[in-house]
Parts: C-alpha cells; sequence; structure tokens
C-alpha cells in the first residue's frame, strides 16, 4: 500500500471583497466557488462564515491581515466596509487581485 501524499504546507487564504448586495452576489458565490476547487487554496467569504463572538469589523479585517491574497470583486459602488477592507490590505503589504465582474 502506498501512502497517502499530504501537504507540507498551510493552504494560501484567499479573502473576497465587494460589496454585499444581490446584483454582485453571484460574483461572490463564483469566486468562492472557483478558488475552492484548488485544494492549495481556502477562500474565505463573510456570508460563509459562521458567527463570531467578536465584532463583524473586527473579525473580516482580521481575516484581511491573515490573507495571502484579497480578491476584490470591484462594483460599480464601493462601501465603506469595502473601503476598510482595501486599505488593511494595502496596510498590511497584501497582494490584490482586483476583479471587474
Amino acid at each position: 500500500m502506498n501512502p497517502r501524499v499530504i501537504a507540507g504546507e498551510r493552504p494560501l487564504l484567499a479573502f473576497i471583497s465587494s460589496v454585499m448586495r444581490p446584483e454582485i452576489q453571484w460574483a461572490r458565490d463564483a469566486a468562492v466557488e472557483a478558488l475552492t476547487k484548488n485544494p492549495t487554496l481556502i477562500a474565505w467569504a463573510f456570508e460563509y462564515t459562521p458567527a463570531s463572538s467578536e465584532a463583524a469589523d473586527t473579525s473580516y479585517l482580521s481575516k484581511v491581515r491573515e490573507a495571502d491574497v484579497v480578491v476584490w470583486l470591484v462594483g460599480a459602488i464601493t462601501t465603506p466596509p469595502v473601503r476598510d477592507e482595501i486599505a488593511e490590505a494595502l496596510a498590511a503589504n497584501k497582494r490584490i487581485w482586483e476583479v471587474v465582474p
């Protein structure tokens, strides 16, 4: 019997940033689906995360700092939470993948 190969490093964390409105939800869902097909990535999107005892902004901004890459789904409107996420990513010197759906 051959032993199973296991990952030697932790998967990369991809934080999904965009407004949370019905008109762009399809893009958020598609990003999560596409990223989770890669076994070396973990997608983090607010709506797919269980509730936390931390305040929402504290929770998601900490995930921005932990992320290896931030996927910014750019829409016609940028809300203050999205501006905060991108500012946090820039301050933490994170890679940002800007996607216009």
